[in-house]
């Protein structure tokens, strides 16, 4: 999917990680501090936080979880290079919003397919209901049980596919901005009854903060906490920015 999109090579080449690699060795081999015991205690929390605010529907509760799980997260980044933080959001990006693709696939063809009795009849037919289940309930359980020393880059996807679904509550116009993020969000800074702000750096390296509306999809990018809208002239114009994909990565 995202092997296939304009500029997925020059932007790939543009997160100055290959560190002379001309042959994509780095997406497996990057020198990820994988072995550092506080780094590996702190993906355990943030998964944790992760696992649980996937478990909250709607509300105060749910609210609250989220801001849980983005704090563990800030904490995380602090314990990496900025170099290892933009593996691991690419790994996010990348890998696991592939998983939360084939889940979320399954979940829809669910909806609209029924299969004949003959394919149903056969001794190794799996619905496509019975299928997402199957793999929803192993993300909460890698979640819940994954090593980062262990399962390495691999220790990544569940949380970008986990993410992918969080965002789909959160802020469902995310996937039409994925392939033009221009922002990774790095943390809540408010949230109010009709939008979120967060903090954010561009993909220049510029920080600055973006406001999210879910209820119409809008991103506005901010400076010194003021909304474009507004006229104010700090405000980033989208079109310096590529705009923003909603993704709390």
């Amino acid at each position: 999917m995202q092997y296939g999109q304009p500029g997925y090579y020059p932007g790939v080449n543009a997160l100055g990680l290959a560190r002379g690699d001309q042959q994509g060795s780095w997406m497996l081999n990057f020198p990820f501090p994988y072995a550092k015991p506080e780094v590996q205690a702190q993906f355990a929390v943030m998964c944790a936080r992760l696992d649980e605010a996937l478990a909250q529907e709607r509300g105060a509760p749910a609210a609250s979880a989220v801001r849980a799980y983005l704090d563990a997260k800030r904490v995380f980044r602090k314990l990496v290079s900025p170099d290892d933080y933009t593996y691991f959001s690419f790994q996010l990006w990348q890998e696991g919003i592939a998983r939360y693709t084939e889940l979320r696939m399954g979940e829809l063809a669910s909806a609209g397919y029924e299969p004949s009795p003959a394919i149903a009849a056969l001794p190794d037919f799996t619905s496509y209901a019975a299928a997402s289940r199957v793999i929803r309930d192993r993300l909460h359980a890698q979640l819940a049980t994954v090593k980062l020393q262990d399962d390495r880059r691999s220790a990544f996807y569940p949380v970008g596919a986990a993410e992918g679904l969080l965002l789909d509550r959160v802020n469902p116009a995310w996937r039409s901005r994925y392939f033009g993020a221009g922002f990774t969000l790095d943390g809540l800074l408010d949230v109010g009854g009709m939008a979120a702000v967060y903090a954010a750096t561009h993909k220049n390296g510029r920080r600055v903060a973006v406001k999210l509306l879910p209820q119409d999809g809008e991103v506005y990018v901010l400076a010194q906490s003021q909304d474009r809208r507004q006229g104010h002239p700090n405000a980033i114009a989208g079109a310096e920015t590529d705009r923003c994909c909603a993704a709390a990565s």
